[in-house]
């Protein structure tokens, strides 16, 4: 069985932002002043997610690893590759004992460390394991927090718990993930908040044996959970309250990624923005399925087809 995935979550952040900067582009011509004030809220909230997803994303990569390579990096020798990590990055794993948890801390200390792409992450990011279920058994799952953690400079605070919800381990692999508390602090000061709740599925189309098949999922809905629906909410550090809502599962197939197209090859998400008198509805559509960078995005009613693209790969 496959036990390692691309870091999709990372991926799902930089296309979001790059859909809705798109976005500010398409609407900043616009004599409706709502408009391009709601489409840069979008464009904001996206970014924003951005931050709150760098967590779990180098919590999910580091869970996939083996305590040996894990271990091995703070006697100096390399054995997980990770772009985000440094050399002088502290990684330690306290062992459950009796009833306590197993905990892995990813430590960028005060100084920080600079990533590939210049970004600055300080602080500490903490997994907690559920006792006795492991990483990746159905049921179990972990919880992260952090400690005085950031990222260029935006601290990044929240609990995040991730839940094995498979029905089994031999098909597709589903996670429950929520975030609650969730809150941005700027250099300059302002905030933004999020609670964010979405089901994540490594679908492995009937092969677990052959990757390059292989699809990420965000679920618009799954039946084996309490709350079945994958959504978002919160106000961004303009003041405008959102709601978001994944309407058609969302899509991204391994095969396009190996193409460099990262923008997903379907789905679709909704966000209903207000602050004050203004307010629009905005849909974003990934597509039928075909590998392509093409989107379409409806604003109050008003579509427009167009194709997303991004410094490295056009």
């Amino acid at each position: 069985m496959k036990t390692e995935l691309v870091n999709f979550n990372k991926i799902h952040s930089a296309v979001l932002s790059l859909t809705m900067g798109f976005l500010i582009a398409s609407c900043s011509t616009s004599s409706d002043p709502v408009t391009t004030n709601v489409s840069n809220s979008v464009a904001t909230e996206s970014a924003e997610d951005s931050y709150n997803n760098d967590t779990e994303d180098l919590a999910s990569a580091a869970s996939s690893q083996s305590d040996v390579a894990l271990g091995a990096r703070t006697d100096g020798s390399r054995t997980w590759s990770d772009d985000r990590i440094c050399s002088s990055t502290v990684i330690t794993i306290a062992k459950k004992v009796n009833t306590n948890p197993d905990t892995l801390t990813i430590d960028f200390g005060t100084a920080g460390c600079t990533d590939a792409k210049g970004n600055i992450r300080k602080g500490k990011i903490i997994v907690i394991y559920s006792p006795g279920d492991g990483r990746w058994k159905i049921g179990g799952g972990y919880t992260i927090t952090t400690s005085n953690f950031s990222i260029n400079g935006v601290t990044v605070e929240g609990t995040r718990t991730v839940k094995n919800v498979s029905p089994n381990l031999d098909g597709d692999i589903t996670w429950e993930v929520t975030l609650t508390g969730g809150k941005l602090t700027f250099p300059d000061a302002t905030t933004a908040t999020r609670e964010a709740h979405h089901f994540r599925q490594w679908f492995r189309n009937g092969t677990p044996l052959v990757f390059t098949d292989d699809e990420q999922r965000i679920l618009a809905s799954f039946s084996g959970a309490n709350v079945s629906t994958s959504t978002a909410t919160g106000t961004n550090r303009d003041g405008y309250t959102y709601a978001m809502q994944v309407t058609k599962d969302i899509s991204y197939k391994v095969t396009c990624l190996l193409a460099k197209i990262f923008v997903a090859t379907s789905g679709t998400k909704t966000y209903n923005i207000t602050k004050g008198s203004e307010a629009a509805n905005i849909t974003v559509d990934y597509g039928d399925g075909t590998c392509d960078k093409t989107i379409t995005i409806t604003v109050n009613g008003k579509s427009k087809t167009e194709t997303v693209k991004r410094d490295d790969n056009g």
